[in-house]
């Protein structure tokens, strides 16, 4: 009604015009109208002269504006985040409060892009460029790059870093990420600071140099150091670091793989791969530095090296590091028992461990055992025999612990024959709650005590839903009567030599089994089709 209000007012002659052709019995169709009547009434009606500009954005909540209707992010220069700017002054503001801008440019930094980040500089927190150098050395010094923390160059040249450095000094304090890349024209090509590496190879001088330039990084990633040096360094120079990753190879593992979830400040995840050069003091002066806070810790490659100087390394193991927070632990040695010493120290500093993977290691510390007897957070773990001290570990958690051990998944490498072998057996077949089995029996004596092992693992473990047995000689087929006995059994997997008959038929008899894992080739022609359904050959036939 307003508007019509205002349209009357506007045109206050046309309503006299009309009553007075109404009274005098004129018709009432427009085109019945005078001329200059029916002219101002349609170009009153016209869509163009009734639409009002109205203000919302300023009436809406600020946090609605910011979560439903913005992205989290937006990227410059793009129509797409210049539409979001020109709905009007209201909206701009809110747009530039509330999302992050992502600069990206390609091969050439161009004066328009110049320009625009020097525009949108106080709000940019991202900046990606193929080529730095072409940007004046006092070009982060002359504005105000406040929320800016990561940053995405590609170099030319490796000489290009010396610039570089001087030309990110300015904001070298506020950033968080720093990836660079030397361009792939480059022999050995695309070396990575994450997050950061410069040269090839990475001396110590040149990552301790790096540390000391930008000690706000969070995520630092650096692969091809020929050295071990800087891990025990580490602490000095950056306070606010998140996740390291420190590798003797170009390629490195994933960063992040589990990122924290709570606030603090401090170093979190640490992935290592160790090479020639490395030392087990240095790792070990890292890793108890952040004792209070590490939540994952991943080392890899060569764990045989101790350090110059034995009697610092030997000192740096023999004291107790409590990993209170420690929840992932994953060890994967070149050689076996390489780093034993190392892996060792960890493990019985670590209570609260959830996720234990330890390949090619003998665990026989006491000190371990009483450890694992506090661990009742244990959810998957994953080990080599004989390790007498994780045997005992697990027998603790069948016998006493009992249905308060969380013990889910383990896996069990048994590469040789020996007193362990049946004892680890007899320890499994009493976790209650183990749902996950995996066991590669490179070096077990596949017998009746086997088969007996088999027939108590379904009574002992009645929440087991998943088996995984691998062997580089045949199973016995007694084996395949003993798996109906499992109640919950959903999936079955049998990596071995042999040819099955109609001995495998008996597991059509298994209550909950969903899917069975042999070898095509490995199965009769009518096993195959009585099994079809299991091992996913109806489907591919459909």
């Amino acid at each position: 009604m307003a508007q019509r209000g205002v349209h009357y007012r506007r045109h206050s002659n046309a309503t006299s015009v009309v009553r007075r052709i109404r009274a005098s019995g004129g018709a009432q169709h427009p085109t019945n109208l005078p001329r200059s009547v029916r002219h101002r009434r349609l170009r009153s009606y016209h869509p163009r002269r009734r639409v009002t500009r109205v203000d919302f954005v300023s009436r809406l909540p600020f946090e609605l504006v910011s979560s439903l209707i913005l992205p989290s992010a937006l990227m410059i220069p793009s129509r797409q985040t210049f539409a979001y700017l020109q709905v009007c002054r209201t909206w701009r503001q809110r747009v530039l409060q509330s999302v992050g801008f992502h600069f990206y440019s390609g091969a050439r930094v161009t004066f328009g892009d110049k320009q625009i980040m020097l525009a949108y500089a106080p709000y940019i927190t991202r900046i990606a460029l193929g080529n730095p150098s072409e940007l004046p050395l006092y070009f982060f010094s002359r504005s105000q790059f406040t929320c800016l923390q990561s940053l995405d160059l590609t170099l030319a040249f490796e000489n290009d870093i010396h610039a570089l450095i001087r030309l990110l000094q300015p904001i070298a304090a506020a950033l968080k990420e720093i990836k660079l890349t030397i361009s792939p024209r480059m022999s050995n090509a695309a070396v990575r600071l994450v997050s950061t590496s410069i040269t090839q190879p990475l001396e110590e001088n040149d990552i301790i140099g790096l540390l000391e330039r930008f000690p706000s990084l969070q995520l630092l990633s650096l692969p091809h150091c020929q050295y071990s040096t800087p891990l025990s360094l580490m602490p000095q120079y950056c306070r606010y670091l998140d996740s390291l990753t420190y590798s003797s190879q170009t390629g490195v593992l994933e960063a992040m793989r589990y990122p924290r979830t709570d606030n603090a400040i401090g170093l979190h995840s640490v992935y290592v791969t160790a090479g020639e050069n490395y030392h087990l003091g240095d790792i070990a002066s890292l890793l108890a530095s952040h004792c209070d806070t590490l939540t994952t810790i991943v080392l890899a490659g060569k764990m045989n090296h101790q350090s110059s100087s034995s009697r610092s390394s030997s000192t740096m193991l023999s004291q107790d590091a409590h990993f209170k927070h420690l929840n992932h632990l994953f060890f994967y040695p070149d050689d076996d028992d390489g780093g034993n010493v190392l892996l060792q120290w960890i493990l019985k500093g670590a209570p609260n461990a959830r996720e234990i993977e330890m390949a090619k290691c003998n665990v026989d510390n006491d000190a371990v055992y009483h450890t694992m007897k506090k661990m009742t957070n244990l959810e998957s773990l994953s080990f080599a025999l004989p390790s007498t001290a994780i045997i005992s570990g697990l027998e603790y958690h069948a016998s006493t612990l009992r249905h308060r051990s969380n013990l889910r998944s383990l896996s069990i490498d048994v590469h040789f024959s020996g007193n362990e072998c049946p004892r680890a057996w007899r320890a499994v077949a009493r976790l209650s709650n183990l749902r996950e089995l995996f066991m590669q029996l490179r070096g077990a004596t596949l017998d009746q005590e086997f088969v007996a092992f088999i027939e108590a693992l379904a009574h002992g473990c009645p929440e087991l839903r998943e088996l995984i047995l691998e062997a580089p000689m045949e199973f016995p087929t007694a084996i395949i009567s003993k798996f109906p006995l499992y109640p919950k059994l959903q999936e079955l997997t049998l990596g071995s030599p042999n040819f099955w008959n109609e001995s495998l038929l008996p597991i059509l008899q298994c209550p909950s089994l969903e899917a069975l894992y042999v070898e095509r080739e490995q199965m009769s022609e009518k096993v195959a089709e009585a099994l079809a359904y299991l091992t996913g050959d109806a489907w591919l036939s459909h």
